[in-house]
């Protein structure tokens, strides 16, 4: 078996990237089948926060896919996406992923600190101290596309050692 040879650090980031296709893929669902069905677009909430979640990890993930032995690793969210944007991200992603998990981020930070949020016409509408974010269903479903994206490109970088089990979680055998 091939994992048998696999370092702490390369079982971690295919835990990590796992975790982050998983909440992909609950994302995806929200969108494709749970907010067809109930009809109630408080979903795009729920989705944003799976999508900020799946970020989250892919961020870990290429953090510890990226780091050399004996490295110290940021702990924190805020100082791991830190790390990642200025070092680490430019060498695995292109700017244009880069730009779209920084905006995955912003609209989640944003969902947060919200003092206002309210639907209509099926785009959610966060307001902010001093300014206003219109979250979309298309603009979710672009993030998701991109997301998966840099899944399947980070699981090429190990030689695909996560391909099977991605490709059962995204249906695509």
């Amino acid at each position: 078996m091939q994992l048998l040879n696999l370092s702490k650090m390369q079982v971690k980031f295919i835990q990590t990237l796992y975790d982050s296709a998983r909440h992909l893929k609950a994302a995806e669902y929200l969108l494709g089948v749970t907010l067809k069905l109930m009809d109630d677009n408080r979903v795009l909430a729920k989705c944003l926060v799976e999508l900020q979640k799946s970020t989250t990890k892919i961020i870990e993930a290429a953090i510890h896919l990226d780091s050399k032995k004996g490295e110290l690793l940021p702990t924190g969210k805020e100082e791991m996406a830190q790390v990642f944007f200025e070092k680490k991200g430019k060498k695995l992603l292109e700017k244009s992923e880069l730009e779209e998990l920084k905006k995955i981020l912003v609209f989640a930070k944003r969902h947060k600190e919200t003092h206002l949020e309210f639907v209509r016409k099926e785009k959610l509408v966060l307001f902010g101290k001093d300014q206003c974010k219109i979250l979309t269903e298309e603009g979710l479903k672009r993030s998701i596309m991109v997301l998966k994206q840099i899944i399947f490109k980070l699981d090429k970088k190990t030689e695909g050692i996560n391909t099977p089990f991605l490709l059962k979680l995204f249906d695509r055998l």
